[in-house]
């Protein structure tokens, strides 16, 4: 508020001495006999002396606006100065402030577990804290200027560095110097069309899902043996050739039987998907794969409504979308005697394809951990 009023009361001298000036130099000119002259000789030297404040601040501002060189000046002159000079001071604990914010976050960044390199728009390495040198054999200090690529040349990482994305893309690779050491490698948009690289080290969760994988897979066959001749051991016999008092338990053996050899069928599908090699995507008929298993699983007696577009594929494994397709709907025949509906359709978010019958439903507590293996609700 002060520095408003002081800015009008500098605006109304200014005008006075204006108007000064003009009567000076007009009864001057008038005692001399050239009025008008004399009102125009006083403006311009006055127009002089204004234009030479102007250049000394000018001088000053391309000092770096140094207290000590402070032009001495006066009316709305002298405001701007002052104004300018508060500005100045401003900036300069703006830019304090950024600098140690910045140090700060360099310190955090450098103590992280997590490589992490920050590159400009050309894939230049501008910064990078201590862990890059360590998985990625990286040091900001000397590789400053350098493109990423030229270092890290794997390619999983020329993949991933090719093409420029909005969202975060990540890819596992081996490490440069240490094929032992297994990275998990994001590159994430920055600032300015920069980009983020991190990599972090997995290594210790690969070893454990390679243990896991290879427990399934021996589980799964050491039990898929015995369950077989146990199944056909029980198939011998009906329920009707042993005596009243066993047909119950033995009934629940059979199913109890057919629960576990489905579960080792799950095991050894899991363990093949797993250890499988990456799948070559291509154009799916899923209509004709519906209709299929429709065929295949749908006893003539269920009621069973399809309806769906012929012409819309799905990029993906054929094998997986059928198994997809055969686990939903041999879902909704297990647990519903009603109608079950099918549709397979495009929708302004993608293609969708449902099944919905008249069961009961899964409970909503249920519904988080239905992508969970083996997971029962």
């Amino acid at each position: 508020m002060s520095d408003h009023w002081s800015a009008q009361v500098d605006l109304r001298r200014e005008r006075w001495i204006w108007c000064a000036v003009g009567i000076v130099g007009g009864f001057l000119g008038w005692m001399l006999g050239f009025f008008w002259p004399g009102i125009a000789i006083a403006y311009a030297c006055f127009a002089a002396w204004q234009t030479r404040q102007v250049y000394g601040i000018q001088r000053w501002i391309n000092g770096g606006y140094k207290v000590q060189g402070m032009p001495q000046t006066g009316g709305v002159w002298a405001q701007l100065t002052r104004q300018l000079l508060r500005l100045d001071r401003e900036r300069r604990r703006r830019q304090v402030q950024y600098r140690q914010l910045l140090r700060q976050y360099e310190v955090t960044a450098s103590v992280l577990p997590d490589a992490v390199i920050v590159c400009d728009e050309q894939d230049r390495i501008l910064w990078g804290n201590s862990a890059a040198k360590l998985l990625l054999g990286i040091d900001a200090e000397r590789d400053r200027g350098v493109i990423v690529t030229n270092l890290l040349r794997s390619p999983a990482m020329q993949d991933l560095l090719r093409e420029r994305h909005e969202v975060r893309v990540e890819a596992e690779m081996l490490a440069p110097h240490d094929t032992q050491r297994h990275l998990l490698v994001r590159v994430v948009p920055h600032a300015r069309n920069h980009r983020l690289i991190s990599a972090q080290d997995v290594s210790e969760q690969f070893v454990q899902q390679q243990m896991r994988r290879a427990f399934i897979d021996n589980a799964s066959h050491e039990l898929k043996t015995p369950l077989t001749v146990l199944a056909g051991y029980l198939e011998l016999f009906t329920p009707e050739m042993l005596p009243q008092a066993l047909q119950e338990p033995f009934v629940g053996m059979q199913r109890q039987s057919r629960r576990m050899r489905s579960t080792v069928d799950d095991l050894l599908a899991l363990s093949r998907l797993e250890n499988s090699a990456p799948v070559t995507q291509e154009p799916v008929p899923v209509y004709a794969i519906i209709e299929n298993v429709i065929q295949e699983s749908v006893p003539p007696e269920r009621s069973v409504h399809f309806h769906g577009t012929a012409s819309l594929h799905l990029l993906g494994a054929e094998s997986e979308i059928l198994s997809m397709v055969r686990n939903l709907i041999q879902n909704a025949l297990q647990h519903t005697d009603g109608a079950i509906k099918i549709r397979w359709c495009e929708m302004p978010t993608g293609a969708v394809f449902s099944v919905s019958d008249e069961g009961p439903g899964i409970a909503h507590e249920h519904l988080s951990r239905l992508t969970e293996r083996f997971y029962r609700a």
